[in-house]
């Protein structure tokens, strides 16, 4: 079973990341690359690594912040089984991190360390895009969720006749 500094050596020298080479279990080691990406490895407990970079920082207004996170979720939904990171809000940072298992092998864990690479990549411009249409677009006000429709009501964004439209195939 691998430790930390083991694992951290094996992706040095895979990488040639300098920042790698001479391990602190207790502080962790991080990493700046270009496009400003940045990479913390850290332990986590007895037998977890922890990979975690942060995305941005979250505007402070709560409606934009909040359109921010609708759109990141309904990226999350729509690539989920491609990206096996987690993000989560840390303060007023939106993350993404990865916990690995020291169980892991220290080639399958350079796989995974690519994977999160690449993941965190994506995220980084996929949550920028999302900032950026967020900060265009007006903030929607409970009027434009119950705007007018096909009779009148909206609700969840959804025509009130197309969400419930089941209803009035199952009546004689």
């Amino acid at each position: 079973m691998p430790n930390f500094t083991e694992y951290m050596r094996a992706l040095a020298k895979e990488t040639q990341w300098a920042a790698l080479r001479n391990p602190d279990p207790d502080k962790g080691c991080f990493v700046a690359l270009e496009d400003d990406v940045d990479l913390l490895f850290a332990t986590r407990g007895p037998g977890v690594v922890l990979l975690k970079s942060e995305l941005c920082q979250m505007p402070e207004d709560s409606v934009v912040r909040d359109g921010i996170l609708k759109r990141v979720g309904q990226f999350m939904v729509g690539v989920r089984r491609q990206r096996r990171t987690q993000l989560s809000l840390e303060g007023d940072s939106f993350v993404a991190f990865r916990l690995v298992d020291t169980m892991t092998s220290i080639p399958v864990f350079l796989r995974l360390v690519t994977d999160w690479v690449n993941d965190v990549v994506w995220w980084k411009k996929a949550v920028a895009q999302a900032v950026l249409l967020e900060q265009k677009s007006e903030p929607e006000s409970m009027t434009s969720l119950f705007s007018n429709s096909f009779v009148g009501i909206r609700l969840w964004n959804v025509p009130f006749f197309s969400r419930f439209s089941f209803f009035f195939c199952a009546w004689p």
